[in-house]
């Protein structure tokens, strides 16, 4: 979702998106769009999983041993939302990039980047967005970091917010999530860093501040750690 809202209805139940998260649904799941009323605007992707024939990993089949984030993808959950990932952002903007183009071997290349959107998204599913959706607590305090991301957050407040000590904070996200706080709160940052990057022109330097870094140096840092690419060339690439 890269602007607005919208909900998307299935048969049995009705699901709101906002902009900047990503919705996963499966093939045979029958659903519609509703928009929101300010407009939306989509990257969408569709393909089959016969693009991994070529491919020997059996996780890309969903046969690995340990079954439960495919089973997950097949089970009753079979529209998700993820939010503030920003390498699967990246993997399907260059996805639609190769498309577009249509570089030598682009066709190649969309495969790979295909494997990749899988892989991330089986890795989120499975140390993200199960825990999540169980504890409100860490509901809250990931409520509060979106809310105030552009400030000099500390960690003492988000605690604070959440009714709970920051070593509880900490050890909360580790059980549930696999992170940090502090990094959890720079994927939030990074992530609107990228649509700020992209669609608004903003420079560098403006980006950083507005997303809430002290220092261009540190925020370039952790936008490559996240998203692979500078944030120079992230905003080039969208030009």
């Amino acid at each position: 979702m890269k602007k607005g809202r919208c909900r998307i209805h299935t048969e049995d139940k009705s699901i709101s998106f906002r902009e900047g998260e990503t919705m996963v649904i499966l093939s045979d799941v029958r659903h519609r769009f509703e928009a929101g009323t300010e407009g939306t605007v989509l990257m969408q992707l569709e393909f089959l999983p016969e693009i991994f024939s070529n491919f020997k990993p059996d996780i890309l089949a969903g046969k690995g041993t340990d079954k439960r984030t495919a089973d997950f993808l097949t089970g009753p959950h079979r529209v998700l939302r993820i939010t503030d990932n920003a390498r699967i952002v990246l993997v399907i903007q260059n996805i639609i990039n190769e498309l577009k183009q249509k570089e030598l071997f682009y066709d190649y290349q969309v495969v790979l980047h295909y494997a990749e959107l899988l892989l991330l998204l089986y890795r989120h599913i499975d140390r993200t967005l199960l825990p999540t959706e169980t504890n409100e607590t860490l509901k809250d305090a990931i409520h509060f970091m979106r809310q105030n991301y552009h400030q000099a957050l500390t960690m003492k407040e988000v605690a604070q917010n959440a009714h709970i000590s920051e070593r509880y904070l900490r050890k909360l996200f580790a059980s549930k999530l696999g992170t940090t706080p502090i990094d959890y709160l720079n994927r939030i940052r990074i992530n609107k860093a990228m649509e700020l990057l992209q669609d608004r022109g903003l420079s560098i330097k403006e980006t950083c501040f507005a997303c809430g870094f002290h220092s261009p140096h540190y925020f370039s840092r952790v936008f490559k750690q996240q998203t692979g690419v500078t944030p120079a060339k992230w905003g080039a690439g969208s030009e």
